[in-house]
């Protein structure tokens, strides 16, 4: 652990299961060994069977939090991860602007992956396409996050190219594509407004939910930590690889629960 580790201000749905969420961000930044602030944005109903049930946290509450933080603690980094309440991502992208040397990375949770429930509407993408957008450090969306966000079809690796630029051109840094979703390898690509850089990889047996969230709070440590988006990506690539092979070390998910998810970030 760094001698003064930076501080990561993390904003996700609370998962009971610890599969997912809040606690999986938690377990991939204390990996990487920098402090931890979790706020939770949304609690949850969940079992084996999926997501049942969402409550939203108030946005007064998590402005009230986040305000806090920013003000007395200069955050190395900042991730936000399920957001299901529109009034919270305008709050949270006029908290931002106001810090603009402050990191953010957003993972857009779109669905469980498990039960099929929605954490978002076509509110929640307005507001992320029009008021988060232009502050967002990296946007790590899986495919159909990305076509979701982008209204854009990706059925090819141009369609992908072109959706992201255009979130690119809404002012977003950096979108690396999670190419878990796609067949074949899973590739992921990180894209920027000048180069593209593509990260092979291979599929671990079976299903594993939370791979989302591990990647993109391991990308705000190691941003928070200094390194360029590059080395954040190639870095939080092999950490959760390494989390996920030994998955039941780590206490990311009971032995039985194994089947229910999609392992699609990996």
């Amino acid at each position: 652990m760094p001698a003064n580790p930076p501080l990561v201000v993390i904003l996700s749905g609370l998962d009971p299961t610890g599969g997912a969420g809040v606690l999986a961000d938690i377990r991939a930044l204390n990996a990487i060994g920098v402090r931890i602030a979790p706020l939770v944005s949304v609690l949850t109903v969940q079992g084996k069977s999926g997501l049942e049930y969402l409550d939203p946290v108030d946005h007064r509450t998590i402005q009230r939090q986040l305000s806090a933080l920013l003000q007395d603690y200069s955050p190395g980094a900042v991730k936000i991860g399920a957001m299901t309440d529109p009034a919270a991502i305008e709050m949270i992208a006029r908290l931002m602007h106001d810090h603009p040397d402050v990191p953010l990375v957003c993972d857009p949770v779109l669905r469980a992956s498990t039960g099929g429930m929605e954490f978002a509407d076509e509110f929640v993408r307005e507001a992320l396409t029009g008021f988060l957008m232009q502050r967002i450090t990296m946007l790590t969306p899986n495919l159909p996050e990305l076509e979701w966000l982008s209204r854009r079809s990706c059925s090819t690796g141009n369609d992908v190219m072109n959706a992201a630029r255009g979130l690119i051109d809404r002012g977003c840094r950096s979108v690396l594509v999670k190419g878990g979703h796609r067949k074949g390898s899973p590739i992921d690509v990180l894209v920027t407004s000048d180069k593209i850089k593509r990260f092979e990889g291979n599929r671990l047996p079976g299903s594993i939910r939370g791979t989302g969230c591990h990647l993109a709070s391991a990308i705000a440590g190691y941003l928070a930590l200094g390194s360029t988006p590059e080395e954040a990506v190639r870095n939080s690539r092999e950490l959760v690889r390494r989390l996920f092979e030994h998955y039941e070390s780590f206490g990311i998910l009971p032995a039985d629960y194994r089947g229910g998810g999609t392992n699609e970030k990996i």
